[in-house]
Formats: C-alpha cells, sequence, structure tokens
C-alpha cells in the first residue's frame, strides 16, 4: 500500500519526470509527453555535482538583441535538477550524445 502512495505522489508531484532511450530523452510532466532526439543535443552541459543539477544545451534557440548590443544566439536548455550520482548520469547522457550525433567528423570532412 505505502509503495502505490508513492507512485501515485510521484505522478503528481511538481516537476518532470525524464527516462533516457538510446535514441531519445523522453520528459513526462503533468500528462504531457515531450521527446528529444539526442541529435538534438549540442553537447554542452552544466553539471553541479552539489546540487544534482544537469543543464543541457540543445542546437536549436533564439536570436536575442537590445538596443545598445549586437544581436546574439541563445541556446535553448534543459535543467534536471535533484540527481543523486549527477556526474554518472552527465557521463551516459554524453554517450547518447556522441553515439547519435549526426554532424560528420573532422576525419571523414577532410577525405
Amino acid at each position: 500500500m505505502a509503495l502505490t502512495s508513492f507512485g501515485f505522489y510521484l505522478l503528481f508531484e511538481k516537476g518532470a519526470h525524464f527516462v533516457s532511450t538510446p535514441n531519445r530523452l523522453i520528459s513526462y510532466k503533468k500528462g504531457s509527453i515531450t521527446l528529444y532526439d539526442w541529435e538534438q543535443f549540442s553537447g554542452n552541459m552544466e553539471i553541479n555535482d552539489a546540487d544534482g543539477d544537469i543543464f543541457f544545451e540543445l542546437r536549436t534557440g533564439t536570436i536575442s538583441s537590445s538596443k545598445n548590443s549586437p544581436s546574439r544566439y541563445v541556446p535553448d536548455k534543459i535543467h534536471i535538477c535533484g540527481i543523486t550520482n549527477v556526474v554518472d548520469i552527465a557521463a551516459i547522457c554524453k554517450n547518447r550524445i556522441k553515439e547519435n550525433d549526426s554532424t560528420p567528423s573532422k576525419k571523414s570532412r577532410n577525405r
């Protein structure tokens, strides 16, 4: 009974749940599912080991401009927080991104 109650608590708590597959990162939040192909990630990430946070940078983004400064590209980011073993999870995610990277490597461009 306690396990079932905890399961319902996890489904209705704030935040999202993430699942990694070999080809995608899946996000579930309040009945909405978002799929991110690993190809969509740039490979840049910030890790905060003390808090268990990872910020993933996507290849998509927006152009930010203001009157006094030139326009600049601001990438979209995904923030996942409260992770135990954040360094191990980040290593797995980096591996997935490398496995699914569709940009040609320097070696194949030089041929």
